[in-house]
């Protein structure tokens, strides 16, 4: 809520009233004859019966914001953009090799991260990377992915051939390192979030399977949206065929796994989870195509597995 335009227009507006007022005071001049400028002072006034409204209208949309509903939608809108912005190209048959392989000979240099407590990486600009590799003619490859924790002074690049070092500091000027996760280029960060809502709904201190289920939903919708989608191998190559730039990226598994696992942990043994999991995963089924089965087919089996454990 805090990017929303209508509270910074209110919170501006507010600040407007404070500061006009203010003002209108000040010009109420002392002394036997007290000036009082009409016209101002109704301004002031109308201005407060403005900013009653808009702070009545903000205390209604937080009230709707933290329901729980409310934040599943908004997460899994914010999840859908993200993955339609990461992996912008239809799904289509793997190719079976991710990358080519990095000699094991090649001279490696490793930056790491500068930035005090460490960071997050948030997002990073491949493209950047590829020319800055072209120009040190050096194959690179990130260390970890977007949305990991990396510490101070671990590797952030791996860098494969000789280089001169300061030059290749400069990576670390297309990599976007912060306190914590971000949805910018972190589709991963959407299931995690809604992930964490379900399980923490079916921990035993709230015992609420209701949101638990109401987040499945929304979870088999990306997950859906993620099929229908060509997901990238992490390598870029150069128009001459050499490889640049390779990064971890999570694969169909990788999804499947984050968005299923803890979830049908902490919920084998609820009736309306179990249900809403195998109709989640018998609907993915129907709208991903058939090389993507296997890995639907072994979540299905592990969640009948732990339900038929629990009596279910």
């Amino acid at each position: 809520m805090a990017t929303d335009v209508r509270t910074k227009v209110s919170l501006g507006i507010f600040i407007a009233t404070f500061v006009y007022s203010l003002l209108v005071l000040a010009d109420v001049a002392p002394g036997d004859t007290v000036y009082v400028p009409q016209c101002s002072v109704l301004l002031a006034v109308l201005l407060v019966g403005v900013s009653t409204l808009l702070f009545l209208e903000i205390l209604a949309r937080v009230t709707a914001t933290v329901r729980s509903g409310r934040v599943v939608t908004d997460v899994a809108r914010l999840g859908r953009q993200v993955i339609d912005a990461t992996y912008p190209e239809p799904t289509r048959l793997p190719s079976g090799v991710s990358s080519e392989p990095i000699a094991a000979e090649t001279t490696t240099f490793v930056v790491v991260n500068p930035r005090h407590g460490g960071g997050v990486i948030q997002a990073m600009h491949a493209e950047g990377v590829v020319s800055a590799a072209e120009q040190l003619d050096v194959t690179v490859e990130m260390v970890s992915p977007v949305g990991e924790f990396v510490p101070s002074f671990a590797p952030v690049f791996r860098l494969y051939g000789d280089v001169d070092p300061e030059e290749a500091e400069r990576l670390l000027d297309w990599v976007a390192l912060g306190d914590e996760r971000t949805f910018r280029q972190d589709p991963g960060f959407a299931f995690r979030v809604l992930v964490d809502i379900a399980i923490r709904a079916l921990s035993p201190a709230v015992n609420d399977p209701t949101t638990a289920v109401d987040a499945i939903g929304p979870i088999g919708d990306m997950l859906a949206f993620v099929g229908s989608r060509r997901l990238s191998d992490g390598a870029f190559h150069t128009k001459d065929g050499r490889l640049r730039f390779i990064y971890p990226t999570p694969t169909w598994e990788d999804f499947l796994a984050l968005a299923v696992t803890e979830i049908r942990v902490y919920g084998h043994d609820s009736p309306s989870v179990v249900s809403a999991m195998r109709r989640m995963l018998d609907g993915l089924t129907n709208l991903t195509q058939p090389w993507r089965h296997d890995a639907i087919r072994h979540q299905r089996a592990l969640l009948d597995r732990d339900a038929a454990n629990a009596g279910l």
